[in-house]
């Protein structure tokens, strides 16, 4: 659990715990914006709602401790964003299995430690099925399963996943997972290349210079295209 310094004791006692418990998502994201702008009452204050138990201060908090990077503070965070997963803050839960599927800092990724968090906040949390679905279409601490895996970025990309879209376009294009359809993944493609993804708009440029997924040849098109996936190449979107 979290250190507690005097400042945040003294605050919850001026304040009240159950005040600082009962604060709401949109108080504590509040809050943690101005902290991480550089005010100290603000930073207390989320200090003490965590401390109170309220979730979403203590992924916040969770979040803070995990960017210090040192090994007692990245454990600390992740405490936290386990208890605040387990307190019911669905973006803790995301938090914990992103952390897992890329590694804690200094370690290796743990694919079995991110299937334990991702699948309950799936639904709910487009990046969710996303992660599940890279596991899935890898087969990252499980088998290889296509099929699910397309269902996931189906998700994953309905809730506005950019690089989804893109894995959508590829597999609607080869057939993996799903029924081949070309024109559902020149769709993708152009969704995504809408929201830059470098990925997405070279496949267009491809398919132009090549005349194919029904799209005609057209050079000048292409190398349009070519010259914009290459400019968003330089700021690609991150991964969710």
């Amino acid at each position: 659990m979290m250190l507690v310094t005097a400042v945040v004791l003294g605050s919850v006692l001026v304040y009240g715990y159950v005040h600082y418990a009962r604060l709401s998502s949109e108080q504590v994201d509040l809050l943690t914006m101005q902290a991480a702008q550089g005010l100290r009452s603000s930073r207390i204050q989320v200090q003490a709602a965590a401390y109170a138990g309220n979730a979403r201060a203590m992924r916040a908090e969770g979040l803070y401790e995990l960017a210090q990077k040192d090994a007692t503070s990245v454990n600390q965070g992740v405490a936290l964003l386990s208890e605040a997963a387990k307190k019911g803050e669905p973006e803790a839960a995301l938090d914990m299995g992103r952390l897992y599927f890329h590694g804690r800092p200094g370690e290796r990724p743990d694919y079995q430690q991110a299937r334990a968090w991702l699948p309950s906040v799936a639904e709910k949390l487009p990046a969710a099925s996303y992660y599940l679905a890279l596991m899935d279409k890898n087969g990252l601490a499980g088998p290889v399963d296509a099929g699910k895996a397309t269902k996931e970025l189906i998700l994953a990309a309905k809730g506005g996943v950019t690089d989804a879209l893109f894995l959508l376009g590829n597999a609607y294009r080869s057939g993996d997972g799903i029924a081949k359809n070309e024109g559902e993944a020149v769709r993708c493609f152009q969704e995504a290349a809408m929201h830059e993804h470098p990925g997405a708009i070279l496949a267009l440029a491809l398919a132009y210079q090549h005349g194919e997924m029904g799209l005609p040849h057209d050079e000048r098109q292409a190398n349009q295209l070519f010259a914009l996936a290459h400019d968003a190449a330089q700021d690609p979107p991150r991964m969710p």
